[in-house]
Parts: C-alpha cells; structure tokens; sequence
C-alpha cells in the first residue's frame, strides 16, 4: 500500500512533468509565434508588392482610357470645327448675296427717283395738250 509520503512523491513528480510539459508547450506555442509572425510578415510583403502591381496596372488602364476619352473628345471638336468652316461660308455667301440685293436697291431707288409718277405725266399731258390748242400746234 502506498504510503502518505509516496503521494507526496508522487504529487512532485506529477509537477515537474507537468512543469516540463508547460515549459515545452511555451516553448512550442512561443516556435509557432515567430513562424506565424514571419510568416505573417512575408505575406505582408507579397501583398503589398499584389497591391503594388495592381496600382500600377491600374493606373496605367486609366492613363489609356483618358487618352482615348481625349482623341474622341478632340475629333468630335475637330468635327463641330469642320462644320462651323462650312456654316461659315455659307454665311459669306450670303452676306455677299445681301450685299448685292442691298446694291440692286439702291440702283433701283435712284432709277425711280429719276423717273415721274404716272399721274404726273397724264398731268403734264394734259397741260401740254391745252397750250397746243392755244398756240395753235393742235386742232383739237
């Protein structure tokens, strides 16, 4: 039978051994710590250079995009110019064709500033046909 002393020997081996497995537990928690931290330190970096990679990638995509949004815009601009030249020299034409009409007018007003009224000359007739009657230049 086991003696009160050989519990007490027992109960301290039982704490070493438990010791020890702490320890080695520790130990082996602490070995797995800086395997995860430099693992977790090496996928940082690998992510960043991802990050990196992808920055530029994208970047690059944008840059392409605005240059081609840019060659659009600026031959839709050359086109509305193109236009805007032809509606202008419609518009010449037509200014010139104004200023004919404008000169056309003005030579038709003189023209009839020289010209008498009809009434004017069935009046005249009129006057000059009494004084042949009077002068005698004309039987009635």
């Amino acid at each position: 039978m086991l003696e009160k002393e050989d519990f007490k020997k027992i109960g301290e081996v039982v704490k070493e051994k438990i010791s020890s497995v702490e320890k080695n537990i520790r130990g082996e928690i602490s070995s797995v710590e800086k395997n995860l931290r430099g693992e977790i330190s090496s996928v940082k970096k690998n992510l960043r250079g991802e990050i990196s990679s992808v920055e530029k990638n994208l970047e690059k995509k944008i840059e392409k995009e605005i240059g081609g949004l840019a060659m659009m815009t600026k031959k839709g601009f050359d086109e509305v110019d193109e236009k805007f030249e032809k509606i202008d020299e419609r518009f010449d034409k037509v200014d010139e064709r104004f200023d004919n009409l404008e000169q056309g007018h003005e030579e038709i007003k003189l023209n009839l500033n020289q010209v008498a009224y009809r009434f004017e000359l069935v009046e005249l007739e009129k006057r000059v046909e009494k004084l042949e009657l009077k002068l005698g230049l004309r039987t009635s």
